[in-house]
């Protein structure tokens, strides 16, 4: 089989060789636009690709604010979970914050070319600006320069309802970092006030480290701007406890003088006015105790008062609660498997009644994945870059499985049909009832082969070998029926055959190009350039290699599948 043939495949595996110990801080280059960056790596762009992996998670800090106070308009404004987001800041999903105060952001952090970047999307307005974007919205975890680099109209064409790409600022440990114990990099935007010194305290990071995170000398206290980022290296997740409520500093207009300069006479002549002063603000001070006394004790009558009506529940609701059954009850896990559909979606809470109780699950509204694609009238509603933003959806999801979780895990049962679209037709996994644990290994043998026929790799099906390389195979299937709009199994020239094999030898054929926009989903040739469509393809192809070791990593994929999804975004595909 020949290898994958995309050039920004190449450029990417290239770049990844730089194994640097540390990133630059921009200093106040973050804030030009003047572009620079796009070929020459500079840290006012973004963080290069110094480290040890393509992908990883990360985490960042976002201070909330009157428009992106709660958990759901965080998540949509970064484009990160909501359930996730909630969880490492010990919220719930419809909890808000106050004004200014530090909010963790987990991110899927990847190297799509010579950066690492987080990408989101974002409408603008009139009166935005690529620098207001940078500086104001994300609060400098994007750059002007990144902005500019990453979008196609220029600086100056910029309309409102317009759609940008927006490269968050993130990184991932080099070699030396993981080495040292250094599980996540942390993108802090710096705040008027903030000290290096303290940042460093308050999320338990070494300075040495924290300092050679960001190439500053280990000596002194480094001098750093607001609206630019430090990276804080984590041995562990950051907690919400270290995270604050930032107080706008307020700025005394009056300096007092220095005593050198205040003339003997001078004092003199002003010693009665400042003694009549003195008795006019001791006066106004005695009036001010006196009214906070009486209003403490108009205050402590009232809640006395209230705590009084406090105390008397009503009738029908004291018998609610003690008609409720308390006693714990233990479940098998086959109960509870039944009962979650093998844990598929979030549990959000449950809920009693007199002959019936309620598990309360996260609501998937649009259905599975299969469902979209196999129903005509709504197949024809999915856009390229919404194909493209569900491959991500999902990958991302792998790679958290594979690279993240602890111990890691191997889905087994990776298929359309398993992927649920939320309202947004963003996507989840579902269904891990034959998932596997590789705790310990590199690999497991299943017992018992399932699955479904053309989604199985083939060391799987032939020999029941459990792998993170099955599910790439698995996604690899998934991402052709994107591009197809057709099943993993179909009929042509009345007999059943394989959508992989039919797609491999379209893939490598002579006239690829031409064969697969006869072979693509009808929207798909009206609404999409074909050579991005031919790119996934080929990417589908990598991950439906025969031999397991020569398919691409998840994180391999989720970072041609970014680059993919710039590359679309620049074009003007919808």
């Amino acid at each position: 089989m020949q290898p994958i043939q995309l050039s920004f495949l190449v450029f990417l595996l290239l770049c990844t060789s730089n194994l640097r110990a540390q990133q630059g801080y921009s200093g106040n280059e973050e804030l030009d636009c003047d572009n620079q960056g796009r070929r020459v790596p500079s840290p006012s762009y973004l963080y290069t690709c110094n480290g040890q992996n393509l992908s990883c998670r990360a985490f960042m800090i976002f201070k909330s604010q009157a428009n992106y106070s709660s958990v759901s308009s965080i998540s949509r404004l970064l484009s990160t979970d909501s359930l996730e987001l909630a969880r490492i800041n010990d919220v719930s999903v419809s909890d808000s914050f106050p004004t200014n105060k530090e909010v963790i952001i987990p991110v899927n952090c990847s190297c799509p070319g010579q950066y690492y970047q987080a990408n989101t999307s974002y409408v603008i307005d009139d009166v935005d600006t690529y620098y207001s974007l940078a500086t104001g919205v994300y609060q400098g975890l994007s750059s002007c320069n990144a902005l500019v680099g990453e979008n196609p109209c220029d600086a100056n064409d910029l309309f409102g309802g317009l759609d940008l790409l927006v490269p968050l600022r993130c990184a991932c440990p080099s070699r030396n970092q993981t080495a040292d114990g250094i599980k996540y990099l942390l993108t802090y935007p710096v705040s008027e006030g903030d000290s290096f010194s303290d940042l460093s305290d308050r999320f338990n990071a070494s300075y040495d480290d924290t300092a050679s995170a960001n190439g500053f000398s280990k000596q002194g206290e480094p001098t750093i701007y607001p609206s630019t980022t430090i990276l804080i290296p984590l041995p562990q997740e950051p907690v919400s406890s270290q995270t604050i409520i930032h107080h706008p500093i307020e700025i005394s207009p009056f300096q007092p003088l220095h005593p050198s300069i205040i003339n003997n006479n001078i004092k003199r002549s002003h010693s009665k006015l400042r003694f009549g002063i003195g008795i006019a603000v001791a006066s106004l001070l005695v009036l001010c105790a006196l009214v906070a006394v009486a209003l403490w004790c108009d205050k402590k009558w009232m809640k006395r008062a209230v705590g009084k009506k406090k105390a008397i529940l009503p009738k029908d609701i004291l018998k609610a609660i003690t008609d409720v059954n308390h006693e714990l009850k233990v479940l098998s896990c086959e109960e509870l498997n039944a009962a979650t559909q093998d844990f598929s979606c979030e549990l959000w809470g449950i809920g009693t009644g007199k002959e019936h109780s309620y598990l309360v699950y996260e609501y998937m509204e649009n259905g599975s994945l299969k469902d979209w694609l196999m129903d005509r009238s709504r197949s024809e509603l999915l856009s390229w870059n919404q194909r493209v933003q569900i491959a991500l959806d999902i990958a991302n999801g792998l790679d958290y499985l594979h690279n993240s979780a602890e111990p890691p895990y191997v889905h087994t049962g990776i298929k359309s049909s398993n992927v649920l679209l939320d309202r947004n037709l963003r996507a989840k996994i579902a269904n891990f009832s034959m998932a596997r644990s590789l705790e310990g290994g590199g690999f497991a043998m299943a017992g018992t082969v399932e699955g479904t026929l053309g989604c199985m790799a083939p060391e799987y099906l032939e020999g029941g070998l459990v792998t993170h390389k099955i599910d790439v195979y698995a996604f690899g299937v998934v991402m052709l029926e994107l591009i197809t709009g057709k099943d993993a199994v179909i009929k042509h020239e009345g007999r059943e055959k394989l959508l992989s094999s039919m797609m491999i030898s379209i893939v490598e054929g002579r006239n690829a190009q031409v064969e697969l926009s006869n072979f693509l989903d009808s929207i798909m040739r009206d609404g999409c350039q074909v050579g991005l469509a031919l790119a996934m393809a080929k990417l589908s192809v990598a991950c439906l290699r025969q031999d397991p070791d020569s398919r691409p990593s998840m994180g391999e994929v989720v970072s041609l599948l970014l680059r993919l999804q710039m590359e679309s975004k620049k074009s003007g595909v919808a």
